[in-house]
């Protein structure tokens, strides 16, 4: 701990002070010193044989730094650094090679312009992580992030690895890379059994009123939001007729023994999703914002995906309409940034139950001020000062004219 000493010793309250600062301050930039660092032959051997993503600063819930942000760092401050990862950089893997532009970019900037056409050149997007998201970035995307100033996928020579405790290798050894071509096989063989199957009655029928995109058939997964779960077959089904706005259909079938368990018909599918792409306040939205597309998601016997929220919807609303007749509808709306309308209605009813994205349409917006005296948040459920204090759900009738319906659970 450094010492501090004050002139004047009467005030111990301000020498306590300034101890504990300087305590605190030290320990919240931690300095890292070369002899804490692996040595220079590990890193080159790690970094050329590093399989990971390519990231800075740790990522993931622990958020520490990967062995390939250790080997780039303990490399850059060697002597002959430059050099030295100009002779790394062939005999690299894909996130190897960009740790070491990174580095050369701080170090050397002729020599990193010298590779940049290389790497670029090479096929493949580069595995990268940041916080809790990871992604694939292209490959020139990735080399101007690196140029970029505060930018989360660049090399700061001043900000050093996030490790616990230890800066020596942990020794990972997961091949992202081989991972990626893994699961595009296995997405490979999803789509060629959805096609297969698109062949079966129950299915081909489908193809008299609608066109099947990206059928696939997931023999082990679910898609997340549907009310079963289990082996099903999904697919976008877009109306060979032209209607009003652009509609699509996104189904999802349960399989059991084999067997699909499809309990709608194209002509309920193409009923529901004329009648909603037909309603006056999509005119009204797409006056404002655009909209760019109506999906209607439906799924075994039901027209929609939610069971669970239809459910609530209609403990509060009391349509009397039977379960399978809800249509969950999202309305795709403006470009940048694009955003998107949710909406549960019961087919052949003028009710819409709008569960989200209500605040993008001024009109609504306006409407819901004047029967509340507030704007709408980001879930418009509303409690009134009076009365026995339930949510209010907003409603929509064909036309757009709002209003607020008590009862149930906030959404």
């Amino acid at each position: 701990m450094n010492k501090v000493r004050a002139k004047n010793t009467g005030n111990r309250a301000v020498v306590l002070c300034l101890l504990f600062l300087t305590t605190f301050n030290g320990c919240r930039e931690p300095g890292v010193s070369k002899s804490s660092l692996p040595s220079v032959s590990e890193a080159c051997i790690v970094l050329e044989n590093f399989k990971g993503e390519y990231s800075y600063g740790g990522w993931g819930e622990a958020a520490q730094s990967n062995d390939g942000e250790v080997a780039a760092w303990t490399i850059y401050h060697s002597t002959g650094a430059a050099e030295r990862l100009v002779e790394l950089f062939p005999r690299c893997g894909p996130s190897g090679k960009a740790y070491v532009l990174a580095a050369l970019y701080s170090l050397d900037k002729a020599a990193f312009r010298s590779l940049t056409n290389t790497f670029c050149s090479q096929s493949g997007d580069i595995h990268v992580a940041s916080g809790c998201s990871g992604w694939g970035e292209t490959r020139a995307e990735l080399v101007r992030k690196m140029q970029r100033r505060n930018s989360t996928l660049a090399f700061y020579p001043s900000r050093p690895p996030r490790r616990g405790f230890s800066m020596q290798f942990r020794g990972d050894n997961w091949d992202v890379y081989e991972e990626a071509r893994k699961h595009e096989q296995e997405r490979a063989a999803e789509a060629a059994r959805g096609l297969e199957a698109l062949g079966c009655p129950q299915l081909s029928v489908f193809t008299n009123l609608f066109r099947v995109e990206e059928a696939t058939d997931l023999s082990g997964a679910s898609i997340y939001g549907v009310y079963f779960s289990g082996p099903e077959w999904r697919a976008n089904l877009l109306p060979k007729e032209q209607l009003a706005l652009e509609g699509m259909v996104e189904v999802v079938f349960p399989r059991s023994n084999e067997v699909l368990q499809v309990g709608i018909t194209p002509e309920e599918l193409m009923e529901a999703l004329k009648e909603v792409s037909t309603a006056p306040f999509l005119q009204i939205l797409n006056r404002e914002l655009g909209v760019t597309g109506v999906r209607l998601r439906a799924a075994g016997d039901r027209l929609h995906w939610e069971t669970d929220e239809v459910i609530k919807i209609e403990r509060a609303l009391k349509t009397g309409s039977p379960l399978k007749d809800w249509a969950q509808i999202i309305i795709d709306v403006g470009s940048q940034p694009r955003e998107y309308v949710e909406v549960f209605h019961p087919v052949g009813s003028d009710v819409y139950a709008v569960t989200g994205g209500f605040k993008v349409c001024v009109d609504w917006r306006t409407q819901y001020r004047k029967l509340t005296g507030k704007l709408p948040d980001t879930f418009p459920h509303v409690r009134f000062p009076k009365g026995n204090n339930e949510p209010h759900y907003p409603v929509v009738n064909r036309d757009g004219v709002v209003r607020l319906v008590p009862g149930g659970e906030i959404m």
